[in-house]
């Protein structure tokens, strides 16, 4: 699991579904809840969290992609086990890990130092502590 601490920045909410903004950083992130506790408002610093495995990887992408969290990284290291790859990410202080198919990371070519854009759709993304009130 990943956890990224982060600045709630706004929130919106719409028929019960709040949509929260967030800053790690110069990142955005965005995370969509049905339920937010009374204690979570723009200016509170939170801890988010995300499976490594819902981290998914950009290489050279340009173009307009329906996912709000595009996290500009740069891979710091890559582990290969048999079937699958742990990529670790770097970027404003934060370090972020995903686990894709290893056969994914040798098509795309993957190396230490590339640029990457790490993917996190706002359902993946969880407030999982206020770090303060």
């Amino acid at each position: 699991m990943n956890y990224i601490t982060a600045m709630v920045e706004s929130i919106q909410e719409y028929e019960g579904v709040n949509f929260v903004l967030c800053r790690a950083g110069s990142q955005a992130l965005y995370v969509m809840s049905l339920a937010l506790g009374q204690s979570i408002a723009p200016g509170v610093e939170v801890s988010l969290g995300v499976k490594s495995t819902n981290v998914s990887l950009a290489k050279g992408f340009e173009g307009h992609i329906s996912i709000a969290a595009q996290l500009r990284a740069e891979v710091v290291s890559i582990e290969h086990g048999e079937l699958m790859s742990c990529v670790t990410l770097g970027m404003d202080g934060i370090t972020l890990e995903s686990i894709v198919m290893r056969q994914t990371v040798e098509k795309m070519a993957l190396t230490m130092g590339d640029n990457v854009l790490a993917l996190i759709k706002a359902t993946d993304l969880s407030i999982v502590e206020v770090l303060d009130c």
